[in-house]
C-alpha cells in the first residue's frame, strides 16, 4: 500500500485521488460510518470520513475508530439522525449511535477553518476541504475520504508523508503547538505507535514547548493518558515522554527509573494487543508504589501497623502534582495499597475471609507477586497457597501465621498529689 501511494504522488498531485489509484475497500470502512456519510448526502450535504480511521487504513493499519466531517450544522445533523445528540462546549460534535448501544458511536464534526481560501475546479469543495484540513493538527490526519464515490481528498500532503513515513504538523510550529500543547502528546504517541519519522527540528519545538502542557485541563490529559495506555506500546511512548521531558511537567512521579512500572506496562500493551481487558488503576498502582513503599517499610520499621503505616504513607505522596492521573484511577490505586497492606497484617479467620472475597483480590495477589520489594514474594506465596487450600489447611495456616509486631503506646505515668502536712 505504502508503495503505491509513494508512485502514485510522483505523478500524481494529490488533490483527488480516485479509487483506481487507491487500495481502501469497503470492507475497510465501518458500516455504520458509511450510512452515516451516505444519508447527509443523501440530503444534500458535503461528508467525508476524515482523520485517524484514513490514515491507518493507508498504513495498512485496523482503524479503532471512525470519524466524519460534513458542511451540515449540528442541529441539522441531529435532526437527521434520531440517535444522536450534541456533546461539548468549546468544540460541539454529534455523537451519533449505532442502535441502541450508547458506547458505539460515530462522531461527526461540521467543517471549519481559517478564513483564507483556496480555490480550485471544484471550486467550493476545495475550499470547504482545505479549510477543514488547515485546521488540523498532522497531515496524515488531514486525509478525507468518501466512501460513497472511494475517492481521497488531500490538500495538506498527507497521503504522501504516509507514503515517505513521516509525520508534519500543518501549521508552523509557534503557533500549533501553544494553540493546543496537547498536540506534543499527540506527535509522539502517532510517531512512536504508527512508526513515524520526526524531524530534528520538531523534536526541539517539541521540547520547547512542552511546559505548556501544566496549563492544559486535567481531562483532555487524562483521555491522552488513556489512549496512550490502549495503543499497545505505552511503554515505548512514555519512554518518549522521559526522553523529551515531558514527565518533570505532567507527571513528575515517572522522572526517576521505575523499572515495575515499565514492567506493569509492557505486560498491559500484551494484554491490550490479545484483546484482553486493562485496569488503569492497577498501572498506576504500579506508577507510585515505589514511592509508596519507601515510606510504607519505613513506617514498619518503627513497629507500626501495615494498615496505619500504608494511610501515612499515602498521605504523604503528592499525587496531585501528576496532572495526568484522574483521581477516579487513583481512588481504585489507594483500595489496592490498602488491600496490601491488609493481606501483611496478622490474618484471622475473619480477616483472611474478608480479603479473599474482595472484588479486587486477584489483582491484589497479581499486584503482591510483582512488587519486588520486601516481602511482597512471601505475601504472595502465603495467600495463594492459602486460597488453593481446603479448611483443614487453611486452618493450620492461620495457626501458624506471623504476628505483626506493634508499637506500643506508652502509658502517660500518673502523678500523685502529696498528702496536705
Amino acid at each position: 500500500m505504502i508503495e503505491v501511494i509513494r508512485k502514485l504522488f510522483s505523478r500524481y498531485r494529490g488533490v483527488e485521488i480516485p479509487a483506481e489509484q487507491h487500495r481502501i475497500r469497503d470492507r475497510d470502512i465501518s458500516e455504520h460510518a458509511y450510512d452515516i456519510v451516505e444519508r447527509l448526502q443523501q440530503h444534500g450535504f458535503v461528508a467525508y470520513i476524515v482523520g485517524g480511521a484514513v490514515r491507518d487504513i493507508l498504513l495498512g493499519c485496523h482503524p479503532t475508530d471512525f470519524d466524519v466531517t460534513t458542511d451540515a450544522s449540528l442541529q441539522q445533523v441531529r435532526r437527521l439522525f434520531r440517535r444522536s445528540r450534541i456533546i461539548g462546549k468549546r468544540y460541539p460534535i454529534v455523537h451519533v449511535y449505532k442502535g441502541g448501544k450508547m458506547n458505539d458511536f460515530i462522531e461527526v464534526s461540521t467543517f471549519s477553518g481559517e478564513d483564507e481560501k483556496k480555490t480550485g475546479k471544484t471550486g467550493k469543495a476545495v475550499d470547504l476541504h482545505y479549510q477543514d484540513a488547515n485546521r488540523r493538527d498532522f497531515t496524515v490526519n488531514g486525509i478525507f475520504y468518501n466512501p460513497i464515490n472511494k475517492t481521497i481528498y488531500d490538500y495538506v500532503g498527507g497521503a504522501k508523508d504516509i507514503a515517505e513515513k513521516k509525520l508534519r504538523i500543518i501549521k508552523p510550529a509557534k503557533i500549533h503547538l501553544p494553540e493546543d500543547p496537547v498536540r506534543i502528546l499527540r506527535a509522539l504517541r502517532l510517531s512512536t505507535k504508527l512508526g513515524l519519522y520526526i524531524s530534528s527540528k520538531l523534536e526541539k519545538e517539541l521540547m520547547h514547548y512542552a511546559p505548556l502542557l501544566v496549563n492544559t485541563s486535567s481531562g483532555r490529559l487524562a483521555d491522552e493518558i488513556q489512549k496512550v495506555l490502549t495503543s499497545g506500546a505505552g511503554a515505548r511512548i512514555l519512554q518518549q515522554w522521559q526522553q523529551f521531558g515531558i514527565c518533570e511537567h505532567i507527571l513528575p512521579a515517572l522522572k526517576e527509573e521505575n523499572s515495575l512500572f515499565f514492567s506493569v506496562l509492557a505486560e498491559s500493551d500484551r494484554r491490550y494487543t490479545e484483546g484482553r481487558p486493562l485496569s488503569f488503576s492497577y498501572i498506576f498502582a504500579a506508577l507510585f508504589w515505589p514511592q509508596i513503599a519507601s515510606h510504607w517499610h519505613a513506617l514498619r520499621a518503627e513497629n507500626i501497623s501495615p494498615m496505619q503505616a500504608m494511610e501515612q504513607a499515602i498521605a504523604e505522596i503528592p499525587f496531585k502534582e501528576n496532572y495526568i492521573v484522574t483521581q477516579r484511577y487513583m481512588a481504585s490505586a489507594k483500595d489496592l495499597y490498602f488491600l496490601q497492606a491488609q493481606m501483611e497484617n496478622t490474618p484471622t479467620p475473619k480477616r483472611a475471609h474478608n480479603i479473599i472475597n474482595k472484588k479486587m483480590f486477584d489483582r491484589a495477589l497479581a499486584f503482591a507477586a510483582i512488587r519486588q520489594d520486601s516481602g511482597a514474594a512471601q505475601t504472595a506465596s502465603w495467600w495463594s497457597q492459602f486460597v488453593q487450600g481446603g479448611q483443614e489447611e487453611r486452618d493450620l495456616m492461620l495457626q501458624n501465621a506471623p504476628r505483626n509486631k506493634r508499637k506500643r503506646r506508652q502509658r502517660k505515668d500518673k502523678t500523685t498529689t502529696p498528702p496536705p502536712a
